[in-house]
């Protein structure tokens, strides 16, 4: 259908569930392109800062995983049978094309804070080697070819390593935009060099990117450094600390924001920004109820009522309340830091690095103001939130 990308979408995902077995490469190709505009629109649309309808948003979600899902499993259906009279540029293509749609599966669990499900990574895996298979049988692919299927199995596997709990929407899709180009400057190997390699992927894991530590050499494995990425990040936020914001960033992203995202990349990347985010202090289990105000109007307000003696209403446990689902689940807590199970619909607002303020049932004249860190998505209905 025209000028409705999720109907689209939609028609794509019945046609190729119906056609999977019988799907033949050119079929598979020609509903990769009707199909890109509308992915891109919608794309553009779940990650943009204004909020959408719940119930659109998890349409949207749903039918997007759901299209890309089937198509990557068709891509590896055609790929396993024989191909024989097939031209090798048309393999490529579909292969490329697959790992591309598996590799945007995987981010669009990332934009919704959600773990990749079980298998995702070996089908990654898998659409790699075919590619890597076929390059080697067809002799007369050019090095341009390589180097787009390295470029976007790397893409797939620089993206996963970052935290994106604590990342909006929009600086994940900003930063695979990045990738998408970064990654052509990365090289990866079949074999291993202790001095100059940083990450590996097994093939046989169901399992993206790990940092080298103490690593046994394993057949099946490639590694890569990423000096020349960390070299462009480094450039960026040098920019940066003299007050000029690259065009990479937008212009709706402030500075400060952007250097948090490039400490962040260091973080993930680089050999000696490295650092794992340990707590300074275990978490106590506990079960409390709260009522959340946020955004900075909102908390500064919320305050400064507090200074005038003016508290917050807050149910007591066992009361009969019209909205539970308003209330935080308070599930572990320490002096520096808490952890909550939240209603997704009710607190669609939520984002990383917004303020809040948080009003305790058995203690609402203590208001405990903080940043949301970390968001991960563990049902439809429920988030928990750092």
């Amino acid at each position: 259908p025209k000028n409705d990308s999720l109907a689209a979408l939609e028609t794509a995902y019945h046609h190729l569930a119906e056609m999977q077995s019988a799907m033949s490469l050119s079929d598979l190709l020609l509903v990769h392109d009707a199909c890109r505009p509308p992915l891109t629109e919608l794309t553009q649309r779940y990650t943009y800062p204004q909020k959408l309808a719940y119930e659109y948003e998890a349409r949207l979600w749903q039918v997007v995983h759901d299209y890309l899902n089937v198509k990557v499993d068709c891509c590896i259906t055609v790929n396993s049978q024989p191909l024989d009279n097939v031209s090798y540029k048309l393999v490529e293509r579909c292969l490329l094309q697959g790992l591309d749609s598996a590799a945007i599966l995987a981010k669009w669990h990332y934009l919704r804070y959600q773990a990749l499900p079980k298998g995702l990574w070996l089908k990654i895996h898998q659409l790699y080697q075919f590619s890597e298979k076929a390059i080697l049988a067809s002799g007369g692919l050019s090095q341009m070819s390589r180097s787009l299927h390295n470029g976007r199995y790397l893409q797939a596997l620089m993206l996963d390593l970052l935290n994106h709990s604590n990342l909006l929407k929009s600086e994940i899709e900003m930063v695979n935009g990045w990738l998408a180009g970064w990654s052509l400057e990365l090289v990866l190997d079949d074999s291993y060099n202790e001095k100059q390699h940083l990450f590996f992927v097994d093939f046989r894991e169901d399992h993206g990117a790990r940092r080298i530590r103490s690593f046994e050499l394993v057949h099946g494995c490639r590694y890569w450094n990423t000096d020349a990425v960390v070299a462009l990040i480094d450039e960026m936020r040098q920019h940066l600390e003299n007050g000029v914001e690259p065009a990479q960033f937008g212009k709706d992203l402030h500075i400060s924001a952007a250097l948090r995202l490039t400490d962040h990349l260091m973080s993930a990347w680089s050999r000696i920004g490295y650092r794992r985010q340990r707590r300074s202090e275990d978490r106590e289990g506990v079960i409390k109820s709260a009522l959340a105000e946020h955004g900075i109007s909102s908390v500064c307000q919320h305050v400064k009522n507090l200074a005038y003696g003016i508290t917050a209403i807050v149910p007591m446990p066992g009361e009969i309340q019209q909205n539970q689902d308003e209330h935080w689940r308070i599930k572990n807590e320490s002096q520096y830091g808490i952890g909550a199970e939240v209603n997704t619909d009710s607190n669609r607002w939520l984002q990383p690095g917004i303020l809040i303020a948080l009003d305790y049932a058995l203690n609402p004249d203590m208001t405990v103001i903080g940043v949301v860190r970390s968001i991960q998505q563990q049902s439809l209905q429920g988030r928990y939130v750092g």
